[in-house]
């Protein structure tokens, strides 16, 4: 699976429309969204701890309740 095909599954499970107007979502750093993901994140929060752990697990994407 790439970031891409990862971000349409979630996209389509959760659509923006169930969001609100000032929802910060969508792909937030992503220099290739063709790169494949084998590993992933998940988080409420975008702290340096996480970010650590993303890197200790060798985690592809860190996806986030909160960017």
């Amino acid at each position: 699976m790439t970031v891409y095909e990862l971000y349409s599954f979630l996209e389509n499970k959760m659509p923006r429309s169930l969001g609100c107007e000032w929802d910060n979502d969508g792909l937030m750093c992503c220099p290739d969204a063709t790169a494949r993901v084998k590993r992933v994140l998940v988080t409420l929060d975008v702290t340096d701890e996480a970010i650590l752990k993303a890197k200790e697990i060798s985690a592809d994407v860190i996806l986030s309740h909160h960017p």
